[in-house]
């Protein structure tokens, strides 16, 4: 049986209409045995003859559809956010569409077409601009600072026009009182609605803007070294920052949850179609819901069963 599988040839990957990058997968394929398809190509019924200068476009294609697979594989992991990471794949995709002296004429023309269609299948958002400037290792992004001015406003003033729509959730960690306090503050009589009103409206408003200008300022001042970049999790890093910087983290959880692409959908709808099968039909939607969670959780749900044991 070893034998066998020593002697396996490589096939080529044929192309597939529901991955846009299988023409990539494709040309890889056929990239790599040159000289097998020299011998086989030109033995078909119809043969074909590829010439020096065509292998040397399939290669160059190659090279150019590269930057594509690397974005394409970012933005569809599971395992963390990637909306943050959307601006700085954007320059790099508009840096390789920029033209060159020496492009073949056929990558030219490719080059072209995909810079037309850029603004329209990757547009700039502000969800996507608000994901950059709450990675602490993107905040002084040059593109970003530029997409801000074209907007005529400034990360500062972003977000705290976003700050002020999620500061209802925010509860600020107060310090504990002492028991005497406590006592003290049970005899106080219960303040009026009106009191509570005027409280709320003028003292608690202005404190709670210089609290938020405050950790803003905190945040801008944060920065990664570059040794860290590599190893760094934006998720932890909001996680064990809740306390010092509530808003900005309350901030987080509604924007780096936020998936670029539909890559996860679209696992979870191909999942759900080899489970019910035509043998599975009688399964039931909380049976199928349960069954998909814990297969996406699987390795979550193996250890919290068993290291509890």
């Amino acid at each position: 049986m070893e034998t066998i599988n020593k002697k396996r040839y490589k096939t080529i990957k044929g192309f597939t209409k529901t991955r846009w990058h299988s023409i990539l997968i494709m040309l890889e394929s056929l990239g790599s045995q040159r000289c097998a398809a020299n011998r086989v190509l030109p033995k078909l019924e119809k043969p074909i003859y590829l010439s020096s200068e065509e292998w040397d476009l399939l290669h160059k294609l190659i090279d150019f559809l590269k930057n594509f697979r690397d974005a394409v594989e970012s933005f569809s992991s599971e395992k963390h956010a990637t909306l943050s990471n959307a601006l700085v794949f954007r320059v790099e995709i508009e840096n390789s569409l920029k033209r060159c002296e020496n492009d073949h004429y056929i990558i030219a023309e490719l080059k072209e077409k995909l810079l037309a269609a850029l603004d329209e299948r990757f547009p700039i958002s502000d969800e996507m601009l608000i994901a950059t400037i709450l990675d602490p290792r993107l905040h002084n992004f040059p593109r970003l600072l530029d997409e801000l001015t074209k907007r005529k406003t400034t990360k500062f003033d972003l977000l705290k026009t976003e700050i002020i729509k999620v500061a209802s959730n925010v509860v600020i960690s107060k310090p504990v009182k002492t028991d005497s306090q406590s006592s003290q503050t049970k005899k106080k009589k219960e303040p009026s609605v009106l009191s509570k009103l005027i409280h709320k409206h003028s003292s608690n408003s202005s404190e709670s803007n210089d609290f938020r200008d405050e950790e803003m300022h905190k945040y801008f001042l944060t920065t990664i070294p570059e040794d860290d970049i590599d190893d760094f999790d934006l998720l932890l890093f909001w996680k064990n920052n809740c306390k010092s910087l509530p808003y900005l983290a309350e901030l987080s959880k509604k924007y780096l949850c936020i998936p670029l692409t539909s890559t996860s959908s679209e696992r979870a709808f191909s999942y759900a179609g080899i489970l019910i099968s035509a043998k599975r039909r009688s399964l039931g939607p909380s049976v199928v819901e349960k069954t998909l969670f814990i297969h996406d959780n699987y390795s979550l749900v193996k250890k919290t069963l068993f290291d509890n044991k």
